[in-house]
């Protein structure tokens, strides 16, 4: 059974909350799922992971995509906005 949970770590620097999980029973690999300061951080990327394996999809791919998403600029967004925009005749659009 697929299971998400959360290991603390003692390092030099002190204690580092791990999350991990599996994609399978006890015979599949522990897979990491970030490395945290506070247990606080670390419960909403577990959950995050809980709710990928609950649908049945891999967390990684999940992850993978949140951390290579392209952030546009303003004025990427403002131009997608005025290209939206339908109901605005020529005029008031310049």
């Amino acid at each position: 059974m697929a299971s998400a949970f959360i290991t603390v770590r003692r390092t030099d620097s002190g204690r580092r909350y791990v999350g991990r999980h599996r994609l399978g029973g006890r015979a599949y690999p522990i897979a990491h799922g970030g490395s945290f300061r506070t247990l606080r951080e670390a419960r909403p990327p577990r959950d995050f992971i809980a709710g990928e394996l609950a649908v049945g999809r891999n967390p990684a791919d999940a992850l993978r995509r949140l951390r290579n998403k392209q952030h546009r600029t303003i004025r990427q967004r403002a131009e997608a906005y005025k290209t939206s925009r339908v109901d605005v005749a020529e005029g008031p659009a310049r």
